[in-house]
């Protein structure tokens, strides 16, 4: 055997004793490390195992010592606002915590990430500091460049935000082809006592398709909206406000609608547990202008129509899983025969260790088509879905499983060729 296979054989050796010494002080400090559940549906798993790297990331809620609720909700300006809570078991109970922290709206996504990290380790500390590895951790503090000022900035702009934004795509082959363009302008006015959101788009659908040498079918449906929404704050369960919205379009055989509606919500959870669960009761009363393209099947060209509507929503996001109940009814009062009737639910919950159930369902009663034109509808019109059919109901269902098993600890990433 030459030097050169003996220094081969030499290093492998002690690269094989190098990688034992840290198997095990990896599965010495393993034992003793916090043991986190991450329970979010977009929150940068892979990068947060990269960088927070003296706990122990674990599979299922039960193993876990402290289990991340992560929820998100849009502020104001346009940036997210996180809420972490942090349910714990043995041996922190009583320890509960919760983080709240927003991103701007200007801010990148590894901005956003960078900031949902430096949060998400403050939130640790307490638990991580009642652990073996406590000595291992240093604490750092950034100092400013310059003092805080006292004095709040002015914002030009007093609290409206704007987006503007026009999407187009196409797609086709040898015998059929589509495009569609649509866009929207946006204004968004919110404060802890007033909200205002104003809003305007459009969307224009294009489809041909080729049946033979001679035969072609063009479908073409176009639609514009305009809505408006006013919502002043009555404490922590009460608010009052109202709707606006202008539409036009070719589906609904709609001319131009415009309708008004004064509502009033109540919440029997306090709106600031609003991301974690809410209670809500919403009562709509709607003045409705309705001129339509072609003739309907009550004779009708235009008319002015009042209703009424009340929903009732339930959700509730826990370490279980998350559930959601929604019910709502309508009817117009000139016929309270013409009414419309659903109910929709969620639930996804673990059902036992790696086991997982999403079911969702949804129906509705549909009594209240004012709108369908007299006549009947081409085959065309109903395949490319240029013509509102009379229905009675509608409905809708999935069910899934998931089921995941093997080690409960889950510490490595590896990013490679995804």
């Amino acid at each position: 055997m030459n030097a050169l296979s003996y220094s081969l054989a030499l290093l492998f050796v002690v690269a094989s004793l190098s990688a034992q010494d840290s198997a095990i002080s990896t599965g010495s400090s393993r034992d003793e490390a916090l043991r986190l559940y991450i329970d979010c549906s977009a929150c940068w798993e892979a990068h947060i195992r990269s960088e927070i790297t003296y706990v122990n990331y674990v599979r299922e809620p039960k193993e876990a010592q402290v289990h991340l609720l992560v929820t998100t909700q849009p502020t104001g300006s346009g940036g997210t606002e996180y809420t972490v809570a942090m349910v714990v078991r043995d041996p922190f109970e009583g320890a509960n915590d919760t983080l709240r922290f927003s991103t701007p709206e200007s801010a990148t996504e590894a901005e956003r990430r960078e900031i949902f990290l430096r949060y998400l380790e403050i939130g640790l500390m307490r638990y991580v500091v009642r652990t073996p590895l406590a000595g291992r951790i240093n604490v750092s503090y950034s100092q400013p460049t310059s003092e805080l000022s006292s004095v709040r900035e002015e914002d030009p702009w007093n609290s409206w935000v704007f987006s503007v934004s026009l999407t187009g795509y196409t797609t086709g082959e040898s015998s059929s082809s589509s495009a569609t363009l649509s866009g929207s302008i946006k204004a968004d006015h919110v404060t802890p006592e007033w909200k205002a959101a104003l809003s305007t788009g459009f969307n224009y659908s294009e489809s041909r398709f080729d049946l033979d040498d001679v035969t072609t079918i063009i479908g073409i449906t176009r639609n514009y909206n305009g809505n408006g929404l006013l919502v002043k704050s009555l404490g922590d369960h009460w608010s009052a406000g109202g709707f606006f919205s202008a539409s036009s379009g070719t589906f609904g055989n709609n001319r131009l609608t415009i309708s008004a509606a004064p509502a009033l919500e109540y919440n029997i959870y306090p709106y600031d547990e609003a991301t974690q669960r809410q209670f809500q009761f919403l009562y709509r009363m709607n003045v409705i202008s309705a001129n339509y393209r072609e003739e309907t099947i009550y004779d009708k060209l235009n008319e002015v129509l009042f209703s009424e509507s009340l929903s009732a929503s339930f959700e509730s996001l826990q370490t279980w899983g998350s559930a959601s109940l929604s019910v709502y009814g309508s009817h117009y009062f000139h016929d309270i025969s013409k009414y419309n009737i659903g109910v929709s639910a969620l639930l996804n919950f673990r059902l036992f260790k790696g086991v997982s159930c999403t079911m969702y369902a949804g129906i509705n009663s549909i009594r209240d088509q004012l709108a369908l034109p007299k006549g009947q509808a081409t085959p065309a019109q109903i395949l490319l879905r240029q013509q509102q059919l009379a229905t009675n109901f509608s409905y809708y269902t999935s069910l899934g499983l998931s089921y995941r098993f093997g080690s409960i600890f889950n510490n490595v990433v590896n990013t490679r060729i995804q």
